[in-house]
């Protein structure tokens, strides 16, 4: 969609991966980042947004509920953001997984201290 330096190593990991898995948070983070992108490098928002609506119908996004509110709730370290705590709460819920996938140092950490392996493709080691 939007090209970083990580883009390539990113897509070559997920590739063979048959699922991709998020919260529904990502609905509204995944559009809210690619419009303010779009206004940073005045690009097509409507193209972008298209690319982004593709991606998020091949995804599996998983609803929160109560047991996944507590669970972030209480999720190490304490200055993890909430959304970024309510996606390692989704993916605690969803485990098995391969790996959760981050570029936040914080979520990558309290994604690592709930026990799960973590990947940044492409990226310096986080």
């Amino acid at each position: 969609m939007l090209v970083e330096p990580e883009s390539a190593t990113l897509r070559a990991f997920l590739e063979p991966m048959a699922t991709m898995s998020s919260s529904e948070l990502l609905k509204a983070e995944l559009v809210r980042a690619v419009r303010r992108r779009a206004e940073a490098v005045e690009w097509s928002r409507g193209r972008l947004l298209d690319k982004a609506t593709e991606l998020l119908d091949v995804m599996d996004l998983f609803t929160l509920d109560g047991a996944v509110f507590s669970l972030a709730g209480h999720l190490d370290p304490v200055s993890v953001r909430a959304l970024d705590a309510l996606h390692v709460a989704t993916a605690l819920q969803v485990a098995p997984l391969r790996a959760f996938v981050s570029y936040d140092r914080r979520q990558l950490d309290a994604a690592r201290r709930a026990g799960l392996s973590t990947v940044s493709p492409g990226a310096e080691a986080a």
